[in-house]
Parts: structure tokens; sequence; C-alpha cells
């Protein structure tokens, strides 16, 4: 009889499976019950190794690289945007279909505290268009995550400018046609130097936020 919600939890680059990850949705499902906490895996059993190698014989120079001697450039290449976009809508779907959750707040860290900003404006690469050229040939494309509320922890590689402000190119409404409104956090550290993390990114994205008449 209890109005469930539910939480879509977006890793690291290191995937859902590792100790901290487990831990911060036990943490999240205990503290915020009754809810379900879904993190799914948007690398598909490939996440970036925990312990990377160095290749010094490389014609850059050291780069570091991982188990399977992609640099990590080469592995991110590997888990395109469109494909983690389309992963995280289904999963969802997952939540309200399997679990008939109420309503569904994205939270995200590091590679997933970008995509969770993302998530929350219902912005996708290529542009707002792009959402409608995810068909596939027996179903349609999943719908669109529209989060009541967006949790980001130290984000990275988003568009600030694209996500939020007067000029976002994100969905304004939801499917239903209503005004599409978000509440975000976003949580930065003082001496990050990871693009998208930075206090000039926070300062950035706040700046967006404040502009933006979805965000509450």
């Amino acid at each position: 009889s209890a109005e469930v919600q539910g939480v879509l939890l977006l890793s690291d680059v290191y995937g859902p499976f590792t100790e901290n990850t487990r831990a911060l949705a036990d943490k999240i499902a205990f503290e915020c019950q009754p809810v379900v906490v879904f993190a799914p895996d948007l690398f598909r059993g490939d996440p970036w190794t925990m312990n990377p190698t160095v290749d010094d014989e490389a014609d850059d120079g050291a780069t570091t690289r991982n188990e399977k001697g992609k640099s990590y450039e080469e592995w991110r290449a590997s888990h395109p945007e469109r494909r983690v976009d389309v992963d995280i809508r289904a999963a969802a779907a997952v939540l309200r279909e399997k679990y008939a959750v109420s309503s569904i707040a994205v939270w995200g860290t590091c590679f997933g505290g970008g995509r969770a900003l993302e998530a929350a404006a219902g912005w996708y690469a290529g542009g707002a268009s792009s959402y409608y050229e995810d068909a596939f040939s027996d179903r349609r494309a999943p719908p669109h995550v529209d989060p009541i509320a967006c949790i980001s922890w130290y984000p990275t590689r988003y568009d600030a400018n694209k996500l939020f402000g007067k000029k976002n190119e994100g969905f304004r409404t939801f499917e239903s046609g209503e005004d599409r409104k978000v509440a975000v956090m976003a949580v930065f550290a003082e001496n990050d130097d990871l693009p998208g993390a930075t206090p000039e990114d926070a300062a950035l994205l706040r700046s967006c936020l404040e502009d933006d008449p979805r965000v509450v």
C-alpha cells in the first residue's frame, strides 16, 4: 500500500559491482526506504579496470592501459554515448514496469554523475531529435527517464550549457505534455581537476541551473 520510489544509481567507470558502489546502493536503500535501488551495468561486463597497467612503449610516452591493452579513451569509445543512454532509459523502464515505482530519482557518481545530469535535462547525444532515432526493429525506443530529482557527485564530461539554462537543448515537457520539473543537487570537490568536476565547472552548472525554469 506504500508508495515506493525508485533510485537509478549510475556508477563511475569501474562499474556497479565494486565494493564502493554496492555499499552506496545498500546505504541508499536502507536510509531512504521504502525504495528500490537499481544500478545497471552501463559497460555490459567491460568496466574500466581497477588496476590499470602502464605501457612505457607507447608512442606518446607512458599511457595508462587496461588489462586488454586499451587506453582510457579507447575503452571509453567502446561504450558510445547513444548506447549508454538507451541502457539508462531501459533501466528506468524496468524500475517502473517490474517494480511499479511511483517516481524515480537518478543518482550518479563521476561518469554516472554526468549521465545523471543528462537524464535530468532530457538531453541526448546528437541533440533532442536523436531520441526519436533510437528505435529498434521490433519495439519502440525506451521512454525518457523523467526523474523527479537528480543527485550528481563529481560529474564528468557533460555540457552544462546544453543541458540547462535558458538556451538548453533538452526536452521541455514530459511525454504526457506536462512541463518538465526536476530538483538537482550536485556535489563537487575543491581540488578536482577532471573535466566537468572542477570548481569552475561547478560555478557554470550552478548558473545554468539558476536560469532554467525546469529546475526546482
